[in-house]
């Protein structure tokens, strides 16, 4: 991802409370998850975050490690492959039906 700042979506503050929740209870077994987040300048992005526990001497969570990845492109290109794949059986089935 870019330099661009980006924030949890106000919709999504919960689920971040429970990911969190989870890995303070689990902190080793990574989570990894799609999520809304707000973008600087406006609008909504999809993204999977990728994030784990870092866990000090004690065993105890000393803070969060976390990757975000945007979805965006990757959710065009199969909504484009959905399309394009309807299309064609559909051009089949009348090609077939002459």
């Amino acid at each position: 991802m870019s330099n661009d700042v980006v924030m949890t979506h106000p919709d999504d503050l919960e689920l971040n409370k429970r990911i969190r929740g989870q890995l303070s209870q689990d902190p080793f077994t990574p989570i990894q998850i799609e999520k809304r987040y707000r973008h600087k300048k406006g609008y909504t992005l999809i993204a999977q975050l990728n994030i784990a526990a870092d866990v000090n001497e004690a065993g105890g969570v000393h803070h969060f490690v976390s990757q975000i990845v945007d979805m965006s492109a990757m959710r065009k290109s199969h909504a484009a492959e959905l399309l394009m794949n309807h299309m064609v059986k559909k051009m089949l089935r009348c090609y077939l039906c002459r």
